[in-house]
């Protein structure tokens, strides 16, 4: 008998089939949350994205912010309402550069292809004068000049009562005096008396019920913006502007008619007014449901 004891042999531990599974079900557990994650944003960023409606000036995106500013100061351009402006902008919760930004905003629209059109110059000059009488200026006079076919009301400082930015610890100040350079002098605004009505288009649609259109036009059918329109009816009168939708035409405005209701449409201080306008029901052949008639109203300027 050998004196040397044979080692015992080392055994090879056999894997644990169960604990194989556990590893593959997590690692597939955590490649499918990954590739699951990545669908929900894909699907939430760039197939059906959140449309926000009903949303404060202050959520609005930067676009949304700028065409805020400009529908305020095209409006004040025309009603000389200060307080009202002031009002409107604070819903921006700007604190107190409320007016600085509007400058600002009209510098970097006035430096840009926004100018290349009446509408946006109109929009530009409103700007640059709302924040200019609160003593706020930025480049865009010096790109722009302030002189507008539109009539500005003068210079109003707010009153310490309004609700307006900055606060009224603050005294809002005059800004200067602006001259318009002599080599432009301002192009006033045709007087309202020469325009008439040339044409009424009822039509029915369902995809615009109860729309009224208006169009002012110059002799050869240019549109003009910044025109106050006027819309009377038995719930009360409401004014609103041509020129905020460039794209579509810059003497074109809208209003939306309630059904069964009637309405006159005039250009806001001329006597000339339309024949009753009734939001009645209708039916749209073409597109083949019950609609409200709408209306597109031309007023075009007459020779002086």
């Amino acid at each position: 008998m050998s004196d040397v004891q044979e080692r015992p042999k080392r055994r090879r531990r056999t894997p644990d089939p169960a604990r194989r599974r556990r590893g593959m079900t997590l690692a597939g557990f955590v490649v499918g949350l990954v590739i699951g994650l990545a669908g929900g944003l894909v699907y939430a960023w760039e197939v059906n994205p959140v449309v926000q409606t009903d949303v404060s000036a202050w959520q609005l995106n930067n676009a949304g912010q700028i065409a805020w500013l400009i529908a305020v100061s095209v409006a004040w351009a025309h009603d000389g309402d200060l307080v009202r402006a002031a009002n409107r902008l604070n819903e921006l919760h700007w604190s107190d550069q409320t007016f600085q930004k509007v400058a600002e905003t009209a510098c970097e629209l006035a430096s840009g292809s926004y100018a290349q059109n009446q509408a946006g110059l109109v929009a530009i000059r409103s700007m640059a004068l709302l924040a200019q009488s609160q003593g706020k200026t930025a480049c865009a006079s010096d790109i722009v000049l302030l002189s507008s076919p539109t009539p500005v009301p003068s210079a109003t400082p707010l009153p310490p009562t309004a609700t307006f930015v900055p606060p009224s610890s603050k005294t809002p100040t005059l800004g200067p005096t602006f001259t318009p350079p002599t080599q432009a002098p301002p192009t006033p605004t045709p007087p309202l008396d020469q325009f008439k009505i040339v044409r009424y288009e009822p039509y029915c649609s369902v995809k615009a019920p109860g729309l009224l259109e208006v169009l002012v036009q110059q002799p050869n059918g240019t549109g003009i913006p910044g025109i106050a329109i006027r819309v009377d009816s038995a719930t009360g009168t409401d004014t609103f502007f041509t020129g905020l939708e460039p794209e579509h035409d810059p003497g074109y405005a809208d209003f939306l008619m309630q059904s069964d209701q009637t309405y006159t449409v005039t250009l806001a201080g001329s006597p000339n007014h339309s024949d009753s306008l009734k939001a009645s029901a209708c039916t749209d052949r073409a597109g083949g449901g019950a609609s409200v008639t709408s209306y597109r109203v031309y007023f075009r300027r007459g020779p002086s």
